[in-house]
Order: C-alpha cells, then sequence, then structure tokens
C-alpha cells in the first residue's frame, strides 16, 4: 500500500481472505475447500447463514480486488473503498475462526 502497488496490495488480502475462509471451512466442516469457485460459493453461503446483508458487498469488494491484479481497472478512490470492505470480510471470517477454535477445544477439554 505504501509503494502505492494496489493491484498487489489487493491481491494479498483476497489470498488473505481466501486461506481464512479455508481454515474456517475446514475448522467448521472438517472439509477442506480448495479451488476458487468453492472459495466464492462458501463465501456467499455466509449471507444466507448468518443473515448480515454487509457480507454481499464484502465479498464483491474481495473479487473485484482479486480481478483488479489482473485487470488494473480500479482508480485508488475506487480500490480503497474495495479494500477496506476486504478488510472488514477478513475481520468477520478471522472472527468466526477464533470463535470455533474456541468452542472446538472447549469440546475437546470436557
Amino acid at each position: 500500500m505504501k509503494k502505492r502497488e494496489y493491484g498487489k496490495a489487493g491481491e494479498l488480502l483476497w489470498g488473505t481472505i481466501a486461506e481464512t475462509a479455508k481454515a474456517f471451512h475446514l475448522q467448521y466442516y472438517r472439509m477442506p475447500i480448495d479451488s476458487h469457485n468453492d472459495i466464492r460459493k462458501f463465501l456467499d453461503s455466509l449471507y444466507s447463514i448468518y443473515k448480515k446483508k454487509e457480507l454481499r458487498e464484502w465479498k464483491r469488494s474481495a473479487d473485484n480486488l482479486h480481478v483488479n491484479f489482473y485487470e488494473s481497472y480500479l482508480d485508488e478512490p475506487t480500490f480503497m473503498e474495495e479494500y477496506t470492505n476486504g478488510v472488514k470480510l477478513l475481520a468477520f471470517l478471522s472472527g468466526l475462526l477464533r470463535k470455533t477454535r474456541k468452542e472446538t477445544k472447549s469440546r475437546h477439554l470436557t
């Protein structure tokens, strides 16, 4: 971000979102997801599960960041908005992952 390499910054955020989603899916469902399409479908499914309307926008932003790495079509203000939404999605996923880890740990201790 400091170097204004927005395409790379967005792709790194997308990768972190994807890996966090994969970790949560594995922890919660005990099944890995590996393909880009499966990650996108899983992220779409979170809206149905959690009824959090922002999830659709955050996921769309994450997709745009990923595409922007290859296409470089986002201007700086739009990129910053999409990046902010991607960070929100990552925070949401990280919270789910932490919660699931605590629950799993608690079940193993009892």
